[in-house]
């Protein structure tokens, strides 16, 4: 009965008909909600876009010439007021992200703070989108239903609330997803640039690198290393040369400040673990597991070599242990998972396997997870933990069956 239940759940028609509704429906409250709202505060005081006044403010300090003060937490708070009309707000969606991601705001500041938003809306949704066009070629097993695919990925919620609500995980879905297309393609020198772009977030591209220099892509690492130079070089024109150390500070004064409000919200294993163990255990013991994970996915990787069937599967690994690894992770960097599932469905179909009930319920169960992320104060920890360590063990346990001509671009 459970499996009759799971089947008509999942089954194609109804997974159809969910996906265009609720990209509907979606879309629909999203244009009622922001461009009628008057005020740019919503009722319970948080500036509309969410973290997207961050990155706001942060190309306003730069258009106004405050480079050198970028990483002003009192600054930003009072830029951050004044934009949202708030000059009192105590509110404060802190920049903590290197200059060249103010940079990139910079255009966007020169708008009204509401037109700004929903043009950044706009562009990530389109970052979403080219995320799924590099991928088509590399996943022929979902053609027959890449709409529903597309559809659904987009009401994941941790995507959906970050295509509207101003944070930027499409973006880094689309850097990972084309250094993987990349590298399927044998093209180093681009997988090496999308992986130095990454260094905008550092702690999504340090792990990535490792493990392209473990497998001597060597032209991929100094392409990498390029972009970060040439991100440290906008920074230093913006910033100062020695805007790393203040942006260390910045750090410093933030981390704990993050961990009193939003410290419910990380899914890393550091976080994990200040959340469920005591003071004084939690970060030895939260790095102790980052370090094992690492060491496991280096030897995982021993062998990787992007023209081989196996390849998905440990690109995929590598995305869940990014996850986890990050010291700084927060609970909708978990639609980063859908890279790493999609690409593991890819395999299982192309090797003619069906999608069994079970792994339909893993699936429906992971899709709904999600939004439990608001009752972690009431659990003691962030569930959404568990979409990338499940599938991790979940990929870890798939056998290796997929054929050499389900290669696509080799």
């Amino acid at each position: 009965m459970l499996a009759r239940a799971v089947h008509t759940l999942t089954s194609a028609p109804l997974l159809r008909l969910v996906a265009c509704a609720g990209v509907i429906g979606w879309t629909i409250a999203f244009a009622i909600h922001v461009p009628l709202q008057h005020s740019l505060v919503t009722p319970n005081g948080k500036p509309i876009g969410g973290d997207f006044v961050s990155g706001y403010a942060a190309g306003r300090l730069v258009v106004n010439g405050h480079g050198h003060e970028l990483y002003d937490l009192r600054l930003q708070q009072q830029t951050q007021g004044r934009i949202v009309g708030r000059p009192e707000s105590r509110t404060l969606c802190s920049f903590v992200n290197p200059p060249v991601v103010a940079v990139a705001f910079t255009p966007l500041a020169l708008l009204p703070y509401r037109v700004a938003y929903l043009a950044y809306t706009g562009m990530l949704l389109a970052a979403f989108l080219l995320a799924f066009r590099i991928l088509r070629p590399h996943l022929p097993a979902l053609h027959d239903c890449w709409g529903t695919v597309v559809g659904l990925a987009f009401l994941l919620y941790p995507l959906a609330i970050t295509i509207t609500g101003g944070q930027n995980t499409a973006v880094t879905l689309l850097l990972m997803a084309a250094a993987y297309a990349a590298l399927r393609r044998g093209d180093d020198t681009r997988a090496g640039v999308m992986v130095g772009l990454l260094f905008f977030k550092p702690q999504f591209a340090l792990l990535l690198c490792l493990l392209l220099m473990l497998r001597r892509r060597y032209r991929c690492v100094l392409a990498a290393g390029a972009v970060a130079f040439a991100y440290y070089l906008v920074g230093a024109l913006v910033c100062g040369l020695w805007w790393p150390l203040e942006m260390s500070r910045t750090l410093a004064t933030y981390w704990p400040l993050e961990h009193q409000f939003n410290g419910m919200t990380s899914i890393s294993l550091i976080g994990f673990c200040e959340a469920v163990l005591p003071a004084e255990l939690c970060k030895p013991v939260g790095m102790t597991l980052a370090a094992l994970l690492t060491a496991g996915l280096l030897w995982t990787w021993r062998s990787a070599n992007p023209r081989d069937a196996a390849f998905p599967r440990l690109w995929a690994l590598a995305v869940c242990a990014t996850i986890l690894v990050s010291p700084h992770t927060q609970w909708y960097d978990g639609g980063l998972v859908l890279l790493a599932v999609l690409l593991a469905l890819n395999d299982i179909l192309a090797a003619g396997q069906p999608i069994s009930t079970n792994l339909r319920l893993m699936l429906l169960a992971g899709f709904c997870l999600v939004p439990l992320y608001s009752q972690a104060d009431a659990l003691g920890f962030q569930p959404v933990i568990l979409l990338p360590t499940l599938t991790a063990i979940w990929l870890l346990e798939l056998p290796r069956t997929a054929p050499r001509a389900a290669i696509v671009g080799v």
